[in-house]
């Protein structure tokens, strides 16, 4: 492959600024070609590379220079090619000269200006130009960014180990519901009570799902989908609501409720630790009908479940994911019934058996009909299924090996 990118310095001394964007860019194995060329000194041989750039195969130029740094500019009046301008620390006002000369452009030849010394990020964003036409590096920088947040978050759980007490309960942020649905933290306000709300489950309503956190966050009980039975479900961190559910399900106040959330940040965010081939487990079956039994955080969620095991699934359903996302906190979940008796597979089937008990109830047509999930301890190897579901034995056996027990 020919060099898509073009890379040319105002001096020697330059390379060893330029390094790390030189780094980058081999290590994501894009070709590239590099010029050491004035703006002042030598501007012919400046003028011919620019001349034959495109012909080359050149996409994008990245230019660097440091004090007066003329030479970005100058590129960019030769090119019609995207030029990324590096300002380099190059004088004694430590490369602000160079930032100016840059970014301050006229009107009709603009340059990208990075940071001073910012060569990997000018390398970056080449990369991003040239990804638009090309899906296989576009995966690359998924990849990169990917890597970037693993290692910020190793570093919060190394911080949570000597500060456990500072960890917040939730950091909520979806991976799974696109609509521009705000996860900051919501204010009370009153919504009406024993609403039936007919709901689309593959365009839910935004204005609904407001309406259910809302709901949820005033301590009321919501009536919802999800991608297995329709649920009762309130606010996982709110014992006053945890304990109306209880008693309108007429159910044991030990028996714990399985707690549903949106992504993986919220599950590493109540468990103490991730088991080992549950990460394999949640990537290929989350969200999905799989529960998972694990260890939490001693002072996590008690009033849901009083002892150190609870069970989470993410829910393959646009509602529920929709309204745990704005809420930004989990949500308690038990099936559509009292305790003994068959759940409801239809809003109407709620509303006979609780009236209007449940505060709110969200309408999505008849359940889906595939049963209750597949529960999977996962507190200790070798696992166990304590309940065989829709993902089968072989298929946990397959991705788990001899982590699962007989």
């Amino acid at each position: 492959m020919s060099p898509q990118i073009g890379i040319v310095l105002g001096s020697y001394s330059d390379v060893k600024r330029m390094k790390p964007g030189i780094d980058r860019l081999t290590a994501m194995d894009v070709p590239f070609e590099i010029l050491v060329a004035s703006a002042h000194r030598t501007p012919g041989r400046l003028i011919e590379w620019l001349d034959g750039a495109e012909d080359r195969g050149l996409r994008v130029i990245i230019a660097g220079a440091g004090a007066a740094a003329h030479l970005p500019g100058v590129v960019a009046s030769k090119t019609l090619l995207p030029v990324i301008g590096v300002p380099f620390d190059a004088s004694p006002l430590r490369g602000t000269d160079a930032l100016y000369s840059i970014v301050q452009m006229p009107p009709g030849i603009p340059v990208a200006t990075v940071g001073v010394d910012s060569a990997e990020n000018a390398a970056v964003l080449a990369l991003h130009i040239l990804a638009i036409a090309d899906p296989a590096l576009k995966e690359k920088l998924r990849k990169f960014r990917a890597a970037w947040e693993a290692k910020i978050e190793e570093q919060n759980v190394q911080l949570y180990k000597e500060y456990p007490m500072a960890q917040p309960l939730l950091e909520a942020k979806s991976r799974i519901v696109e609509e521009s649905i705000s996860t900051a933290a919501p204010v009370k306000k009153n919504v009406e009570k024993g609403v039936v709300y007919k709901i689309d489950p593959d365009n839910p309503d935004a204005q609904i799902i407001e309406d259910a956190m809302y709901c949820l966050l005033d301590g009321g009980i919501v009536a919802l989908p999800t991608d297995t039975v329709y649920g009762l479900a309130v606010d996982a961190t709110n014992p006053e609501a945890v304990k109306k559910l209880i008693a309108l399900k007429g159910r044991e106040a030990q028996k714990p409720f399985a707690v549903l959330i949106d992504s993986m940040k919220m599950f590493e965010s109540i468990i103490s630790k991730v088991p080992a081939g549950v990460p394999e487990l949640i990537d290929e079956y989350w969200p999905g009908a799989l529960t998972l039994i694990a260890r939490k955080h001693k002072a996590a969620l008690k009033a849901v479940s009083p002892d150190e095991s609870l069970g989470l699934r993410m829910p393959n359903n646009l509602v529920a994911l929709g309204i745990i996302n704005m809420l930004a906190r989990p949500i308690a979940a038990t099936s559509a019934n009292f305790s003994g008796e068959p759940p409801a597979k239809t809003a109407d089937g709620i509303v006979k058996q609780f009236g209007s008990a449940i505060d709110m109830v969200l309408d999505a047509g008849p359940d889906s009909d595939m049963g209750a999930s597949t529960v999977l301890n996962v507190m200790q190897a070798p696992y166990a299924i304590l309940r065989e579901g829709p993902v089968t034995r072989k298929m946990l056996a397959e991705l788990l090996g001899e982590l699962l027990g007989d």
